[in-house]
């Protein structure tokens, strides 16, 4: 829970994401202003989401998820159930970390860490939504889901860390796919023509420790953290023999 006890950390996000808050914030003003002529409050059963993320990282390398980066989302989203419907979401983006100072203090000598790490990632997982508020305007959600992610950590020089096993303990090898279990809680609100915005928190869990290249080196237990917050917006699908009617009851 240390991005909740710590105000510092929420600074930061907001510095990080005014760009994203402001980039969505213009999006929906003009959705707003073409929406003035729309008649009642209509959703529908499918919605195309189209969002931007800040990602952040906590491993052995960072203490915190004090360093934010960017990703770009594209999914599907399911509405046609009152309280648990389902969603595919894909996400392309980054994270990183880095430590100066860093030194493993376990029981070995000639130890070569890396204290700097980037990877691209590349998610997709399917997850069941449940409502805990569904009005016509508005919903308020929790989300488990399963899914994999690809990731590549490189150093500062933007060099394979994998390959270099003088990084790792003797005989340390991983792979570049895990599996993610994201947890996360949402907030999405509709206009009457059914288009949408929505804000979600959450982490991804990933099952693996080598986000950051970092194991039986590392200095602390656990697997590594992606914390993620996104804003995005919902389009309605439209299927050729449906009629539009209230769904968010």
């Amino acid at each position: 829970m240390y991005i909740f006890t710590r105000p510092a950390v929420f600074f930061m996000m907001y510095k990080k994401s005014h760009s994203l808050v402001l980039s969505f914030t213009l999006a929906f003003c003009l959705v707003l202003s073409l929406n003035s002529k729309a008649q009642d409050s209509i959703t529908y059963k499918r919605f195309i989401e189209v969002g931007l993320s800040g990602n952040a990282y906590r491993g052995d390398l960072q203490a915190g998820y004090e360093k934010f980066t960017s990703g770009f989302h594209l999914g599907i989203q399911w509405m046609k159930k009152k309280r648990l419907n389902g969603a595919i979401s894909m996400q392309i983006g980054s994270v990183s970390g880095q430590n100066p100072d860093y030194k493993y203090t376990g029981d070995t000598a000639a130890t070569n860490p890396n204290k700097y790490f980037k990877t691209s990632i590349f998610t997709l997982h399917y997850e069941l939504q449940l409502n805990i508020i569904k009005k016509p305007r508005y919903r308020i959600y929790i989300s488990q889901g399963i899914g994999i992610l690809r990731y590549k950590p490189k150093d500062a020089n933007g060099d394979d860390l994998a390959s270099q096993l003088p990084s790792r303990a003797d005989g340390e090898t991983y792979g570049t796919t895990a599996l993610i279990l994201p947890t996360q809680a949402g907030f999405q609100y509709f206009l009457a023509n059914g288009i949408g915005t929505g804000f979600k928190i959450g982490w991804y869990n990933p099952q693996t420790d080598y986000i950051d290249n970092i194991s039986k080196w590392g200095n602390r237990d656990g697997k590594d953290k992606i914390f993620i917050f996104k804003f995005s917006i919902l389009v309605p699908i439209r299927g050729k023999n449906e009629k539009a009617k209230p769904t968010l009851q």
